[in-house]
């Protein structure tokens, strides 16, 4: 069975983006791998914490550190400043400190919302990215944008704050709907052995040849996020190791393009 691991390299530090199917045990043990201080902050979506809360939590390793947990509401409208205050505040009272983490697990809602609150709380701490959604695996969770709504745009305020770690586990994906395996319309296809199968179809058994080709997928589609992020962010400078993979004359990234590029480039093998 194939394990994927790259790395993002900023001006500050190199972190490793993990694409795997852990046991439930072995979830647990990267995350305790990674974690670091002796007070963490969760941030979880209500829905993945309904699915997944009484399994992943308690962490083995609760009695070394303390976990301290903050359910968020599931819908875009609630990445806001309200939400964002009440955060803070409940770090603040929790007694984190800049040696402590927060750890995000969810779509981009919580990613971006959990970020920004990393990037801002004691002017930076730790921050964990655990994507539970398709987009957030290959997107929000890479690059280390993170934002909130206002009532004039969305992600009008934000930063570019890197993770220490990216933790995807394809297993999170069973839970979602088949609309979320949809890029405008399109139904995204990954190859099992020489025949093309449904992206979606891994919300069933999750065998193993699904399961491999699935990773071969968010690894291809982090790695473009990666180099994109190289190439545009202002934090990371102007430079990109894999530019052939931009667009003539662009280097604009959309999620759509990474996902497409990834689902056309494993197809080829």
């Amino acid at each position: 069975m194939t394990n994927f691991s790259l790395n993002l390299k900023s001006k500050e530090e190199i972190y490793n983006i993990y694409i795997e199917d852990y046991s439930l045990d072995g979830f647990k043990s990267k995350i305790l791998e990674v974690i670091h201080g002796k007070k963490v902050l969760v941030v979880i979506s209500d829905k993945v914490n309904k699915l997944y809360g009484k399994k992943i939590f308690p962490l083995a390793g609760d009695g070394e550190f303390i976990v301290y947990k903050y359910i968020l509401p599931d819908g875009e409208k609630h990445k806001n400043f309200k939400n964002y205050q009440r955060i803070l505040n409940f770090a603040l009272k929790s007694g984190l400190t800049r040696k402590d983490c927060v750890l995000a697990i969810g779509g981009g809602v919580v990613g971006d919302l959990a970020g920004f609150v990393a990037a801002t709380y004691m002017r930076g701490i730790d921050l964990i990215q655990v994507p539970t959604t398709l987009l957030a695996c290959v997107d929000s969770s890479v690059g280390g944008k993170t934002a909130i709504d206002t009532d004039y745009g969305k992600n009008l305020v934000g930063a570019f704050y890197q993770p220490k770690s990216v933790i995807i586990d394809v297993n999170f994906l069973r839970s979602l709907d088949e609309k979320q395996f949809t890029l405008n319309g399109e139904n995204l296809v990954i190859c099992d052995g020489k025949k093309p199968a449904a992206l979606a179809g891994i919300m069933g058994g999750l065998n193993t040849e699904i399961k491999e080709s699935t990773k071969e997928v968010l690894f291809e589609a982090a790695k473009f996020a990666r180099d994109s992020v190289r190439k545009t962010s202002r934090s990371l400078g102007q430079h990109s190791d894999s530019s052939a993979i931009f667009e003539k004359g662009t280097n604009e990234y959309t999620t759509e393009r990474a996902m497409k590029r990834a689902l056309h480039l494993i197809c080829e093998l």
